[in-house]
């Protein structure tokens, strides 16, 4: 029995069982390095993992250890000198460090007997020394770039010195890599021997990611929570008594909320660099391996494990990650995440993780995808964008991931509004775009839901409330919505486009709204509870599922006015449905008025139908009674501007005004003109 056998035996049988080495290290807990040292016949296993090597192997520790076919005693004999040179081995190991250190202590001593002789000489020749140690000691360049390479920092430092003190911006650095990646921690870092290169990972410009919810056999066993700076984390919670190896998975979701400002899928041009951040919030320090997996190592995707790191009990540990889709796939989306157990743990642990994405190089450019929850502001308001969500375009061109910026920045946040605040610019990394966040209703145009009332859901909602066109106090159609007496929360009907009812372009009603391909609308409603009870509803715009809207409540004889926005999809129009919230115990009228925005879209107007009167005496007062103006633009065919004014609205004739006169007809920046005739 001998090392290189044995070692010959473990490499046969664990090729024959399709057992790597990485696979077999893993089993054991021990390194790959080890198992291919054993091979090699440079070591041997402890003899107490010889049963566990069989068992994976499939084989007996006979057959293992080559005792197959001796006797009991020899048998016996054989394992008796498999220990011994076990024993031997360490023994070398042993002899070594007592000669090495019987050396130290003779040289200790005769360095102790010089000292005696030549004290003052060796104090003159020590501080002479030290005094050259710090003359020459060596030195070297430290640089720190920015995300584009420019150099921003430049300092020459001693070997061993700290990282000095330096400014961002106000910005706060997180830690550093190097060329290769390689993390370093601000309050740890040593200059190196050797000139280095250090890219800031700088808070405000690395989005944040979560892995998102994990369950197993129904239970939940990682979950979304905030911190209490309000961060997007994941909560995994190790029971007390939980041992090496077991692990929580946690992987994307279709209710990860990944596009409300929380990042599930990680984006991937064929690597990836992210900074964890692990706070073990229990009392027991924690000794874990963190694992990124796509398709799995058996498909050629990824399988990425760190090395061990302890999580010390009620503190923050930073976990560095960088990997490389090493399989055929290049580029992927998103990964499991998994936290190992690298030993036991005696009481319950819970850890809230987080990470920084590190997309600086790849980042093109920012766009907004969800408007601020509110955009309309009064003089004397502070602006509040709450719920916007900006999203990262990567060089590739995608959206990869669907990231999410977390620590953007906005100049008019927090600022008190006054006239001429119409839009706000919105930046991170150097990349910036704006959005409006006052009064986009400017260009808006009148329409009104249609009378034709269905009831959706099975609800019964057609039951009890009805429509029916009408027009408000100054002339503009509306909607005029009754809710019988007995109807329940949860009734919902929808108001579409009935044919029957000749309300056309001709009559100046807009019964849709245009659309393209899905893009956003502003919408803002007026809504007036007539009388009767005090009503909650949502009203939202319906085209093949509920496409956006928002919950009004309004008391009875009040009038509310609401903003918001739908992406109705890519078809002319909507139909819209409105849902009640609450109960209904006596008959209540609502009278509905709505605008959309058009500025973007709109090129002009024009006339459609004349006025029904052209001539006017002195004392008459001008109408433009009949008149119908058209909106111009893409899909704007069957839209009518309902809210127009005239310069002479309002106005009575008088003698002065005797002849032909140009009525100018207003809405926004865009005008025409018709002629009129004052007779005396």
């Amino acid at each position: 029995m001998n090392a290189k056998e044995i070692g010959k035996h473990i490499r046969e049988y664990r090729k024959a069982n399709n057992v790597s080495q990485r696979e077999l290290a893993e089993q054991l807990f021990v390194s790959d390095k080890t198992i291919s040292r054993w091979e090699l016949g440079n070591g041997l296993p402890d003899i107490e993992l010889l049963p566990k090597i069989a068992e994976i192997l499939g084989i007996t520790i006979d057959k293992l250890v080559g005792t197959e076919n001796l006797t009991g005693e020899d048998e016996a004999t054989a394992l008796r000198l498999y220990k011994k040179e076990l024993e031997a081995r360490e023994a070398i190991i042993t002899e070594r460090e007592v000669r090495a250190i019987e050396k130290a202590e003779e040289k200790k001593s005769k360095i102790y007997r010089i000292a005696l002789i030549v004290a003052a000489m060796m104090v003159v020749l020590v501080l002479s020394v030290v005094l050259a140690v710090s003359l020459y000691k060596p030195a070297f360049t430290l640089n720190i770039v920015g995300a584009n390479s420019e150099k921003f920092f430049t300092k020459t430092l001693h070997v061993g010195d700290p990282m000095p003190d330096f400014t961002i911006d106000g910005k706060t650095v997180i830690g550093f890599i190097d060329e290769e990646y390689r993390f370093y921690n601000p309050g740890d870092f040593v200059m190196p021997e050797r000139n280095i290169t250090l890219r800031p990972l700088i808070k405000e410009e690395m989005p944040i990611f979560t892995a998102s919810d994990g369950n197993h056999d129904g239970e939940k066993i990682a979950e979304h929570v905030y911190t209490t700076d309000g961060t997007p984390a994941t909560k995994y919670v190790f029971e007390a008594g939980s041992k090496k190896g077991d692990f929580l998975q946690s992987r994307p979701v279709s209710d990860s909320k990944e596009m409300e400002g929380i990042n599930v899928y990680l984006p991937s041009l064929g690597e990836r660099f992210f900074l964890l951040s692990i706070n073990n919030t229990g009392t027991e320090d924690v000794k874990i391996r963190y694992r990124v997996e796509n398709f799995g190592s058996n498909a050629g995707g990824l399988d990425y494990y760190t090395e061990p790191v302890t999580l010390k009990a009620g503190s923050v540990t930073y976990l560095p990650v960088y990997f490389e889709c090493s399989g055929g796939y290049g580029v992927f989306e998103g990964c499991d995440h998994f936290i190992i157990l690298d030993e036991d743990v005696s009481s319950r642990t819970e850890l809230v993780v987080y990470g920084y994405i590190y997309i600086s190089e790849e980042l093109s450019d920012i766009r907004v995808t969800k408007n601020p929850d509110k955009f309309y502001y009064t003089e004397g308001e502070t602006i509040d964008l709450g719920g916007m969500v900006v999203e990262a375009v990567l060089n590739n061109g995608t959206t990869t991931g669907k990231v999410a910026l977390y620590d953007y920045t906005c100049d008019l946040e927090g600022k008190v509004w006054h006239k001429g605040m119409d839009t706000a610019t919105v930046s991170f990394a150097g990349k910036s775009t704006t959005v409006t966040i006052h009064n986009p209703f400017s260009y808006s145009i009148a329409f009104t839901p249609a009378a034709n009332i269905v009831s959706i859901n099975n609800s019964g909602g057609a039951d009890y409330i009805f429509a029916e066109y009408t027009t408000d106090s100054f002339g503009l159609p509306a909607t005029r919505f009754t809710i019988k007496s007995g109807a329940k929360a949860n009734m919902e009907v929808e108001a579409w486009i009935n044919q029957v009812v000749h309300q056309t372009m001709a009559d100046g009603v807009n019964l849709r709204i245009p659309t393209f391909g899905g893009e956003k609308r502003y919408l803002s409603l007026t809504v007036t509870n007539i009388g009767g009870d005090d009503i909650s509803f949502e009203y939202y715009a319906e085209n093949n599922g509920n496409c956006g809207g928002v919950t009004i409540t309004v008391e009875a004889g009040q009038t509310k006015t609401v903003d918001f926005d739908v992406t109705p999809g890519g078809s002319i129009g909507c139909n819209y449905a409105i849902k009640l919230l609450s109960d209904v115990s006596e008959d209540t009228e609502l009278l509905i008025n709505g605008f959309f925005h058009c500025r973007d879209e709109l090129s002009g107007i024009e006339e459609y139908s004349s006025t029904n009167k052209t001539t006017f005496k002195v004392g008459e007062s001008f109408s433009s009674m009949g008149l119908v103006v058209k909106a111009l633009g893409e899909n704007y065919d069957e839209v009518v501007i309902s809210n127009y004014k005239t310069d002479l609205d309002g106005y009575c004739f008088t003698e002065e005004d005797v002849g032909v006169k140009q009525v100018r007809v207003n809405f926004a920046d865009f005008s025409f003109v018709y002629n009129i005739e004052i007779v005396a």
